[in-house]
């Protein structure tokens, strides 16, 4: 299976949304929230855009986050030791960010939507800095952001990453097989469930049975029984 990144119509309405937040003028809120469902390449696709990005910094949340530790945890992303001293170390986090536009991505964003400190203190960080925040998060993360109408105002990006599309399926299954899917194929993946697991399975055994069969492409039905 190769190895590259598979932009799906989802992952290119991101990255659209991303150019635009990147080109805003001075004063206009720069947040965006990504959910939906598990298994669609939400977190994939921000790790792969920080990747492309030396000025994107993607941080994944625990459970066990508060504040405190959230803020040494921007602040040691960036390169820099954090300050003992909470207030201290706020301000670390802000000359950081007024010297360098970094772009903060909180993946797990779920953890902290019911801690209202963390939510606060990444609306201060905004405000004062103009940084570019994105929050991924599952389905429901959106209800739970809703909680805080000031921070909710300033989201102005909304991607919802849902089920793969045939497309979706039809793209990856180009882009990521070393052997040939017949559109039956393709159709019978899609029916499997369009999420990237039950994808990268297909793909691996339509490869493998290529190799063991010497097939020059692999049909719905080879997929079915394992075996022409």
């Amino acid at each position: 299976m190769r190895t590259v990144f598979v932009k799906t119509g989802t992952v290119k309405k991101f990255i659209a949304a991303m150019g635009r937040l990147q080109n805003v003028r001075p004063g206009i809120p720069k947040m965006c929230l990504i959910h939906g469902i598990y298994g669609v390449g939400r977190s994939e696709t921000a790790i792969w855009w920080a990747a492309q990005h030396d000025d994107c910094k993607f941080i994944r949340l625990v459970s066990i986050i508060e504040a405190p530790w959230l803020l040494s945890k921007i602040i040691a992303e960036m390169g820099q030791v954090p300050e003992r001293i909470k207030e201290k170390r706020f301000n670390q986090a802000i000359n950081i960010l007024l010297d360098r536009q970094y772009t903060l991505i909180f993946d797990e964003i779920d953890y902290v939507t019911s801690d209202r400190k963390a939510i606060e203190m990444l609306r201060d960080i905004h405000d004062i800095t103009g940084t570019i925040i994105v929050f991924i998060g599952m389905e429901d993360a959106e209800r739970k952001l809703n909680r805080y109408p000031h921070l909710n105002d300033r989201v102005m990006e909304r991607i919802r990453f849902d089920k793969l599309t045939l497309e979706d399926i039809r793209t990856a299954a180009t882009d990521l097989c070393e052997v040939k899917l017949t559109e039956d194929a393709i159709s019978y993946i899609y029916s499997d469930g369009p999420r990237f697991r039950p994808l990268i399975k297909h793909i691996c055994k339509a490869e493998a049975l290529a190799r063991t069969n010497s097939l020059k492409e692999v049909t719905a039905a080879d997929l079915r029984e394992g075996k022409r």
